[in-house]
C-alpha cells in the first residue's frame, strides 16, 4: 500500500476513478474532458490520494482503477503475439483494491470486438506479475 501511495512506479498508468473511504468517502473521477488523453495520470494525484489516506488508521476501504496509457497499450500489443489490432483493444486495467486489511489487484481487459481467443488476457496477467516483480512487490496468485 505504501509504495502506491509514496513511490512513482504507478505514476504512468492513468486514473479512471479512485475511491477512499476513510472518516468520509472520496470519489475521484480520473476522466478529463476534451482532452488526448481520456484520463489523468496516476502520478498527477497520487499526493492528493495520499493525503486522504494519510493518518494514524488505516482507511477503511480504498479502490484505484488504473490502465496503461494508450502510447504504452499500443507498446504491449506490438509486443506481444496477440493477433488483435491495438485499435480493436480499448483499455489494459488494473483494479487495486484495499478491503479488510488486505490489498487486492484484478487485472482487465475491455475490447472493442468479440472474441474467443484470451491471449490477451493471459499475456497482460504475465505483464502484471512481471511489473510488480520487478518492482520487488510481495504477492500471491490466486487463480
Amino acid at each position: 500500500m505504501a509504495q502506491l501511495l509514496t513511490r512513482d512506479a504507478f505514476d504512468s498508468f492513468l486514473l479512471v476513478e479512485a475511491t477512499i473511504h476513510n472518516r468520509v468517502a472520496y470519489v475521484i473521477d480520473g476522466h478529463v474532458a476534451g482532452e488526448e488523453t481520456p484520463c489523468v495520470p496516476y502520478g498527477d494525484v497520487r499526493p492528493l490520494c495520499f493525503d486522504m489516506i494519510k493518518g494514524s488508521k488505516t482507511p477503511e476501504f480504498f479502490q484505484f482503477v488504473l490502465q496503461l496509457a494508450p502510447e504504452a497499450k499500443d507498446k504491449f500489443i506490438e509486443d506481444s503475439d496477440v493477433v488483435l489490432q491495438s485499435a480493436d483493444v480499448l483499455s489494459l486495467s488494473m483494479n487495486i483494491r484495499y478491503q479488510n486489511d488486505e490489498l487486492t489487484i484484478v487485472t482487465g481487459t475491455s475490447l472493442r470486438i468479440f472474441t474467443v481467443d484470451r491471449s490477451l488476457e493471459q499475456q497482460w496477467d504475465q505483464w502484471v506479475r512481471r511489473f510488480l516483480t520487478q518492482g520487488n512487490y510481495t504477492f500471491e496468485e490466486n487463480v
